[in-house]
């Protein structure tokens, strides 16, 4: 019984480690410049403000 527990401890820890690692690596996108471009994503709850598009124009 104790060996099962090593095993699956060892498992998951592994799996985990893995899952981790899985996002390093690999250059994105790039401008004409090679600086890398970083997309963001925006939600908003609710309904959209009067200002929505004067704050948007300001933040690009």
């Amino acid at each position: 019984m104790r060996w099962n527990k090593k095993w699956m401890a060892l498992t998951i820890a592994s799996a985990l480690a893995a899952g981790s690692l899985a996002g390093c690596g690999g250059k994105g996108e790039t401008n004409e410049s090679g600086e890398e471009i970083t997309e963001l994503t925006w939600y908003q709850v609710g309904d959209s403000q009067n200002d929505d598009q004067t704050v948007l124009d300001k933040v690009n």
